[in-house]
């Protein structure tokens, strides 16, 4: 019997972020996380961790997060965790237990360091098998079928960091190509 993947593709958005993946799940949440404030909060609210407009709905028994600002994780131990929480939400949306493997490719903000990448990458490690890290000027390009021009550091353990400098931003329509890209990288 093959082996059955499923590929995700995830773009990681200051205000709102998108998952879509090859079993046609797609999936917008705003990126905003919220814990109870206190103890009867937490029993109202049966839960730890809220996301997106579940979150805002509940705000006021909530302390509200954004972990990413101007494109980057804030630089508190608090935002790394959250982000972590959130990538990993937002890879559950598609349903991965029902698959022998799950690679994701996750599109970092044009203005994620290198830190920043390894943080997400990190954060997502938990949850799939395989992961990318690319920043959002590379799908651009590889939407505008211009990935020649982009620079691609490999390593053995499937760990992909991509990096490109370009100075477009990532549009609606290539978010969409994720899941795609990640097939047609994995199969080379």
């Amino acid at each position: 019997m093959a082996e059955q993947v499923l590929y995700i593709g995830i773009d990681l958005g200051t205000f709102r972020s998108v998952m879509v993946s090859s079993d046609s799940h797609e999936e917008e949440e705003l990126t905003v996380i919220g814990t109870p404030k206190d103890p009867i909060a937490r029993n109202f609210l049966k839960r730890d961790v809220l996301f997106g407009e579940e979150a805002l709905k509940n705000r006021l028994a909530l302390n509200l997060f954004r972990p990413l600002e101007l494109g980057v994780i804030k630089d508190t131990q608090e935002d790394r965790e959250f982000i972590a929480h959130f990538i990993t939400h937002l890879i559950g949306l598609s349903d991965p237990e029902e698959y022998d493997r799950v690679v994701a490719v996750i599109g970092a903000p044009a203005e994620a360091s290198y830190v920043d990448k390894t943080a997400i990458f990190d954060a997502a490690a938990g949850s799939v098998n395989a992961a990318m890290i690319i920043s959002e000027p590379f799908a651009v390009a590889y939407a505008l079928d211009m990935i020649e021009h982009t620079l691609v550091e490999t390593s053995v353990q499937e760990r992909l960091i991509f990096a490109v400098s370009m100075e477009q931003s990532l549009d609606l329509t290539t978010k969409c190509t994720l899941a795609t890209l990640v097939t047609s990288l994995t199969e080379k």
